[in-house]
């Protein structure tokens, strides 16, 4: 693990920091290769940023929560020659849930990459920014995987992300659609976090 200072594409790896957790930097990484059209939040992760080599030719940022599935189905629905990689946050997604039916009867070519904080990401960043409490903005780890084979899709819990390249191209050739769930830091900051809260709190000796 890195230490907290390090920065690295943009982001900041906190201390403290769930070592089970992917490092959402390295996750984006084994992600952006290929030839899929990606769509993506502008919010707590910020996949499509430039730190991550501005790749805007196949890309498409789409607002905040409950946005990115909507306009990622209108992609897959426009281009149904072209395999859409969806990243969306665990809240988002919840809030958005039932578009799996909508995907799986339109038979939509969509990869729905989670990225799993167990939380609303930037909602909790900006709280621990300001040193307020956190606790209305983390739920825990949703089971992807099974909602989405509940809805009739393909769904994965990933725990290691070394094949991850080959499996996105794998999944491109064949079509269809998925959501892929991978549990990420809550430590992680993006650039766009950072820079709107650039003066995080600190703690008070009770807190430490």
């Amino acid at each position: 693990m890195e230490p907290a200072a390090i920065q690295h594409g943009g982001f900041r790896l906190g201390d403290g920091d769930d070592a089970a957790a992917h490092d959402p930097r390295e996750l984006f990484l084994a992600l952006l290769g290929g030839e899929h059209f990606r769509v993506a939040d502008a919010g707590g992760l910020e996949p499509l940023g430039d730190d991550h080599g501005g790749r805007h030719e196949r890309g498409l940022r789409a607002g905040t929560e409950n946005v990115p599935a909507i306009a990622g189905m209108g992609v897959a629905a426009a281009r149904p020659d072209k395999t859409v990689v969806l990243f969306d946050g665990d809240g988002s997604l919840m809030m958005h849930v039932q578009e799996l039916e909508t995907i799986k009867r339109h038979r939509l070519n969509i990869l729905i990459v989670v990225m799993n904080d167990a939380a609303y990401g930037s909602e909790l960043h900006k709280l621990r920014a300001e040193g307020m409490p956190e606790d209305g903005s983390v739920f825990g780890h949703c089971d992807f995987a099974g909602v989405a084979r509940g809805f009739g899709l393909e769904g994965r819990t990933f725990t290691k992300l070394d094949d991850v390249p080959k499996l996105v191209a794998e999944f491109a050739a064949s079509g269809g659609a998925a959501v892929w769930d991978f549990r990420v830091s809550a430590k992680v900051v993006s650039p766009t976090i950072r820079r709107a809260h650039p003066h995080p709190a600190e703690k008070t000796e009770a807190e430490r």
